[in-house]
């Protein structure tokens, strides 16, 4: 059965991350997203070069008006997956706004058992950099974005674990039961004991098997510390960290995204 590569993309100020990883993966459908309530000139002019752009490479587009909060677009996005469904869908998570990155990345989470939905970034680069536009002018790479599974708690933990950069396993316990995200079991022996045990089975073990987190030990404490890729996922989910300079995004070449070659 045939799938169409249908491409969710926020619209924003970089013309070129809609119109180039579009056509260079040969998308066969664009959902433009954008803000109803901008009338501005500028961006009705982007909104029609994109949807000529791509008409002319027989890709088709449906402009989606939607308001710029993260509940209302997490809301848009799902309802685009639900109608494409049996398709492939691809979520461009750097076309627009960081809310709208968040809520493509957390739509794209709710469907963790599905094979068929993907988020992607485009690195785009400016020719000029002495100006201060936004506008890029170029592709350097995209990169597949992984969807872990995470539950809530998972989350929650690996967000308190990036804020505080290498934390021992009975702090994170303490932290998490006193936020109720980790449930405590009176009456089972030991609390603490108890509480990490837990904590291992239902929150560390699953995070280190995505490859969000790593455990060391440092004489006779255990550490947990993200991953750049617990790093990267973090930020997507709202926690407001930037990477090391010398870390990198591991890019596929030639602008191809995983299962469209």
């Amino acid at each position: 059965m045939f799938k169409s590569r249908v491409h969710v993309m926020p619209f924003g100020n970089q013309v070129d991350l809609i119109l180039n990883s579009a056509i260079n993966t040969m998308a066969d459908k664009v959902y433009l997203l954008v803000d109803g309530k901008n009338t501005n000139p500028k961006k009705v002019s982007g909104i029609k070069k994109i949807s000529r752009e791509l008409e002319n490479n027989n890709i088709s587009v449906l402009i989606i008006n939607h308001e710029k909060d993260s509940t209302l677009t997490m809301r848009t996005i799902r309802q685009i997956i639900e109608s494409e469904i049996d398709n492939e869908i691809y979520i461009n998570v750097s076309s627009g706004t960081q809310i709208q990155a968040i809520a493509g990345y957390q739509s794209a989470c709710y469907y963790k058992n599905s094979q068929n939905i993907h988020v992607y970034e485009c690195d785009g680069q400016t020719d000029d950099k002495s100006t201060n536009e936004s506008a890029s002018s170029g592709i350097r790479e995209i990169s597949i974005i992984p969807v872990p599974s995470l539950s809530f708690e998972q989350i929650q933990a690996l967000k308190l674990i990036v804020k505080n950069q290498k934390m021992k396993k009975t702090n994170l316990a303490n932290e998490l039961t006193k936020t109720s995200i980790l449930k405590t079991n009176p009456g089972l022996g030991n609390e603490r004991q108890v509480n990490v045990t837990s904590m291992n089975q239902n929150i560390i073990n699953p995070l280190q098997n995505s490859g969000l987190i790593k455990t060391s030990k440092v004489g006779r404490s255990q550490i947990v510390e993200a991953t750049e890729q617990g790093i990267n996922t973090a930020i997507f989910l709202g926690h407001p960290v930037s990477l090391p300079e010398n870390t990198s995004t591991p890019g596929i070449s030639s602008c191809g995204l995983g299962g469209m070659n």
